[in-house]
């Protein structure tokens, strides 16, 4: 990280907050959908993920969007080691 940059943990994101990441685009050709879900996993942490999603899902959103590789979330997330929580989140949500 640079020196002039101060990194900011357990912030505190309201509804109108975590809504920000459904202006998401993707300009590659992947489902808008995937690439929203994307961000918002790599950017939050798994609490504020759970609220995400419940914005997401209300919102109409697709949670089996895929990506140019024809994966879903649920697939990318699973390849990655400390990934239980947010399984088990895309789990009850589904």
């Amino acid at each position: 990280m640079k020196k002039d940059k101060v990194r900011q943990e357990n912030v505190e994101l309201d509804n109108t907050a975590l809504k920000v990441f459904l202006d998401q685009k993707a300009y590659d050709g992947t489902d808008n959908d995937y690439a929203i879900l994307e961000r918002a996993y790599r950017s939050l942490t798994a609490e504020l993920f759970a609220e995400f999603l419940q914005i997401f899902k209300s919102e109409g959103h697709n949670l089996e969007a895929k990506n140019l590789e024809g994966q879903t979330i649920k697939d990318v997330i699973s390849e990655h080691a400390a990934s239980a929580e947010y399984l088990e989140i895309l789990a009850e949500v589904a």
